[in-house]
């Protein structure tokens, strides 16, 4: 789990986000992974955000090929 995928959502909220981290403006961890791959959050608002699904989209190319 990435915390990016949720990034737009969280930095509504003023949150600082990167891969394996969240924090307030200030540098106050808020939310992390630990070394054995766990994760923890200790702000109710983050967690109720990660609980959803991501809101991201993926565009799909697909190449058009001629027929003979």
């Amino acid at each position: 789990m990435k915390f990016t995928d949720w990034k737009d959502e969280l930095e509504k909220f003023g949150y600082v986000v990167t891969d394996d981290m969240i924090t307030t403006q200030r540098g106050d961890v808020l939310a992390g992974k630990d070394p054995y791959g766990g994760t923890f959050v200790s702000d109710s608002r983050i967690q109720d955000i990660l609980s959803k699904k991501p809101t991201w989209t993926e565009k799909v190319i697909k190449k058009v090929t001629r027929k003979k």
